[in-house]
């Protein structure tokens, strides 16, 4: 690849996907890589994905809130809160519910969508964090 080449290719940003039921990762993992994102990271547990924040680069993190663990989601947002800034999209089955969302808010740099999460939640959630969707 020449110089002047590889100064045009585009790196696409990163997601890490935290989701424990492997059907709905890669429903996230299809629709955030036909928004441009590159989303080859899945984990489903908490601990994985505070690891994994520590030792890499992701632009956003989408997290399902009901993680078996401990930690759950909200426990490792506010665990990831102590060492990085990196946006989360809650993904919940409960986003209806107002204490749920609320307590979810209350973590900066965070938006929640709802189970199933379609390709417009997901495009309204990253543009609230001020995240462009590279592909659109």
């Amino acid at each position: 690849m020449t110089p002047e080449h590889s100064s045009r290719v585009q790196k696409r940003p990163r997601a890490l996907i935290v989701e424990d039921e492997i059907l709905v990762a890669w429903q996230l993992q299809s629709t955030l890589e036909d928004l441009g994102f590159e989303a080859d990271e899945l984990v489903s547990n908490g601990t994985s994905a505070l690891n994994l924040v520590q030792s890499g680069s992701f632009e956003v993190l989408f997290m399902d809130v009901n993680l078996s663990g401990p930690p759950d989601g909200a426990e490792t947002a506010q665990r990831l809160r102590e060492f990085s800034d990196t946006p989360i999209v809650f993904v919940t089955a409960y986003s209806h519910y107002d204490s749920i969302y609320t307590d979810l808010r209350r973590i900066t740099r965070s938006a929640v969508v709802g189970k199933p999460a379609t390709l417009s939640a997901i495009t309204e959630a990253l543009r609230e964090l001020g995240l462009a969707t590279p592909g659109h």
